[in-house]
């Protein structure tokens, strides 16, 4: 039997595979996921192409979040799109600003990893990417504490509503 990575490139074949795993193996990637060595279930590669997908459409997602992860793949798999290049050249710089200025695992928000918090405040940085925010520290702080944010980030994080209030929220905050 095949691999979940091996029927991935069967099925998409193209530079995109690549990309999501060279951006998935970047050493602040890795101690913003918050482990060493690459998910044998690909759970970390996956989160890199929900980031795409969300730099590219911002507030205007649609669910099902598995529907959206499939057409992100599908339509840039050959990586032609200007933005989606620029996605992965911004990759890097915003994953070394997080380390920096958060340290390691900084959206383990009270316990494991929250994919809906990483995704708000990921997708803002890296949509403004090469601006940088005045205060993240503070501005993360700020989103932890927030009740409303906490629930658009706990439940039903994958629902249009929710993603797209999330992501306006976070960039609101971060940025002003």
């Amino acid at each position: 039997p095949l691999s979940p990575q091996e029927i991935r490139n069967t099925v998409y074949r193209g530079a995109i595979i690549d990309a999501l795993h060279e951006a998935n193996d970047d050493r602040d990637w890795r101690l913003i996921f918050g482990r060493e060595d690459p998910d044998r279930r690909e759970r970390d590669v996956e989160i890199v192409l929900r980031l795409l997908g969300l730099f590219l459409v911002g507030i205007k997602y649609e669910r099902p979040m598995k529907r959206f992860l499939n057409s992100t793949m599908h339509d840039n798999r050959n990586l032609k799109r200007k933005d989606v290049r620029e996605f992965f050249e911004k990759w890097p710089q915003v994953t070394e600003f997080v380390i920096k200025e958060l340290g390691e695992k900084p959206f383990h928000a009270r316990g494991p990893l929250n994919v809906a918090v990483l995704d708000a405040i990921m997708t803002a940085l890296t949509q403004s990417w090469p601006k940088k925010p005045k205060n993240l520290v503070q501005s993360v702080k700020d989103l932890l504490a927030d009740t409303d944010f906490m629930i658009l980030c706990s439940a039903r994080t994958g629902d249009t509503d929710v993603v797209r209030d999330r992501l306006a929220e976070a960039k609101k905050v971060i940025y002003g």
